[in-house]
């Protein structure tokens, strides 16, 4: 179905190659048809702040997976929350002095929401470890897909026999439907096999993970990961299609 590309960082020329990032395909299975356009010209012609708009709220979410760390995670949080106050106090509060405004609190809210999923237990059974972020691209019917996953995931019942996967974090203030979060953890289901991120002998049919923080919930991809994946190339013949004819808005 796929093939790992060669590894490169993400291109942020004006009206570059036909690409799509896996969350951005999810937001898509979602879509009607102006939201479809409007996420393609967003890709094509991105904002450079986007690519980070989340990294502090990824970051903290790692650790505290990884490694438990949360007072960490809770500090991290509150770290956000001051710049929010700190801004709050600033003279002449222009669109710049909002937007990062806007950005301090979406963090901290990822941030918080992932801590309070970890303390309820939505992670029990479960280890993880970091994996690179140059994890390729792969191509899928003439787009190159930017799957990015964040840790490899261990089921650490010793009954499971296979108890490997990948997961990758999904944090935007648009949660995904059940619909679309099944495709997007079948598809990373797919990677992780393709790609070599996990022995596929210990591989299971739920290795495809996608977490939101914002709004709590932690997606396994399901027994009939091959026929939803299928649905990430249909995508991708539509977008690839539509890709050369795009504009700026």
């Amino acid at each position: 179905m796929s093939n790992p590309a060669s590894s490169s960082s993400p291109s942020r020329a004006w009206g570059r190659s036909p690409r799509l990032s896996l969350n951005a395909i999810g937001k898509y299975l979602d879509a009607n048809a102006v939201q479809r356009l409007r996420i393609l010209r967003s890709q094509k012609f991105p904002d450079d702040y986007r690519v980070v708009y989340y990294e502090p709220a990824a970051q903290a979410i790692k650790a505290l997976l990884v490694n438990g760390e949360e007072d960490r995670a809770a500090w991290l949080a509150e770290r956000q929350q001051s710049v929010v106050e700190s801004l709050l106090d600033a003279p002449g509060a222009d669109r710049a002095v909002r937007a990062r405004m806007v950005k301090a609190r979406s963090n901290a809210k990822a941030i918080e929401s992932a801590l309070s999923a970890y303390k309820n237990g939505l992670f029990d059974g479960l280890e993880f470890e970091p994996i690179g972020r140059n994890a390729p691209k792969v191509q899928v019917s003439g787009m190159a897909v930017s799957i990015r996953p964040d840790l490899k995931v261990r089921a650490t019942d010793p009954r499971k026999k296979k108890p490997l996967g990948i997961l990758k974090l999904y944090i935007s203030a648009t949660p995904l439907s059940a619909t679309a979060a099944d495709a997007i953890a079948s598809y990373l289901r797919v990677h992780a096999r393709d790609a070599g991120l996990v022995e596929p002998e210990l591989l299971g049919h739920d290795g495809g993970l996608l977490f939101d923080p914002r709004g709590g919930q932690l997606v396994r991809s399901p027994r009939a990961w091959k026929s939803r994946a299928r649905e990430i190339g249909a995508i991708c013949t539509e977008a690839a299609a539509v890709w050369p004819g795009l504009q700026p808005a």
